[in-house]
């Protein structure tokens, strides 16, 4: 699965056939210990990309819950209440970007969903936004965070623990993930570092595509590091 190309020209990374395993815990974290009370989960998340792909079609279809598909020309906040509403989506994992055209749309409340898990990850969402989601869908939105070269392996979880304003959540089980200096030393709580997780991991990549150097660059000592710059309390 290719990169997004956020930070660089998009890499291929290549998985192992272990990854979906890798990834259900992530996914019963972030979707509110998923497949309880699950009957049909949506997307508007593309299918090419790790976030459609693993964080919702194959993880669904492991579990055999139903998955909707419907291609937007461009995603529309009134529509996605509709087609949830109609359909009755209880599980979804809708990026903050949608979450935001969705806080446009007047009078949520006109719709009736079925809503009993909401997943977000990519950026941020904030209290205002995690307050909305209540108000508006229903249910607490559950942040996490992970990246195509290692993914969903720090989730939050309404069922199990009060989600934490500025905190995007806590390791999820079989992931050990740690603030580490640049040489991949850990570093004590509260002090700012890289986000680190430590290899081997049953989601984390096995190298790039025709790329050794940049595989070689990923990694410090048992380490890989994201890229991202975190604290852990």
């Amino acid at each position: 699965i290719y990169t997004s190309g956020t930070t660089g020209k998009p890499k291929g990374a290549l998985l192992a056939h272990r990854a979906l395993l890798g990834h259900l815990p992530g996914v019963e974290m972030s979707q509110g210990l998923f497949p309880a009370h699950a009957r049909l989960m949506w997307t508007p998340a593309d299918w090419a990309w790790i976030g459609g792909l693993f964080d919702v079609l194959l993880p669904a279809w492991h579990h055999g819950v139903a998955v909707l598909a419907r291609r937007f020309e461009k995603f529309d906040g009134p529509a996605a209440f509709d087609l949830m509403a109609r359909h009755g989506v209880t599980h979804t994992f809708l990026p903050p970007t949608a979450l935001k055209m969705m806080r446009s749309v007047a009078r949520p409340e006109q719709w009736r969903l079925s809503l009993r898990a909401v997943a977000s990850g990519g950026e941020s969402l904030g209290e205002e936004l995690i307050a909305w989601g209540r108000t508006a869908l229903g249910v607490t939105i559950n942040e996490f965070y992970g990246q195509t070269e290692c993914n969903v392996v720090v989730s939050s979880c309404a069922e199990l623990f009060e989600p934490r304003a500025g905190a995007i959540g806590r390791s999820v089980p079989g992931h050990r993930v740690a603030i580490v200096d640049d040489e991949g030393t850990e570093l004590p709580p509260g002090t700012p570092g890289n986000i680190a997780i430590a290899a081997p991991d049953p989601v984390m990549f096995l190298r790039y595509w025709n790329n050794e150097a940049a595989t070689r660059d990923k990694f410090r000592g048992q380490f890989l590091l994201t890229g991202d710059l975190g604290l852990c309390d």
